[in-house]
């Protein structure tokens, strides 16, 4: 195939990183993440504080964005069914 050793190298280091990509995918897809081991961003928390000290959830500067892209509903609530299933692939929530 006359190929260079260079060629060789290069073609091997991009090899690698395409099955390191795919790996990282695949083990992405893998976690089956529950409500309970979200710590960092307890967006039901949140929502259950908003309305114990406002009475609602109220609107925030990117809210009618996040509403567009229906990540919240339109009453302002995350719509975690329509992000695992349309935007995390179902497998994990992100």
């Amino acid at each position: 195939m006359s190929l260079t050793e260079e060629q060789i190298h290069k073609a091997k280091t991009s090899w690698e990183k395409q099955v390191e990509l795919t790996n990282a995918q695949v083990a992405a897809r893998a976690i089956n993440v529950v409500n309970e081991a979200i710590d960092y961003v307890n967006v039901t928390r949140i929502e259950e504080m908003c309305g114990s000290r406002f009475g609602k959830i109220p609107d925030t500067t990117i809210a009618s964005y996040l509403k567009s892209i229906r990540i919240l509903a339109q009453n302002g609530r995350f719509d975690e069914a329509y992000v695992r299933k349309n935007l995390s692939n179902g497998g994990y929530l992100i």
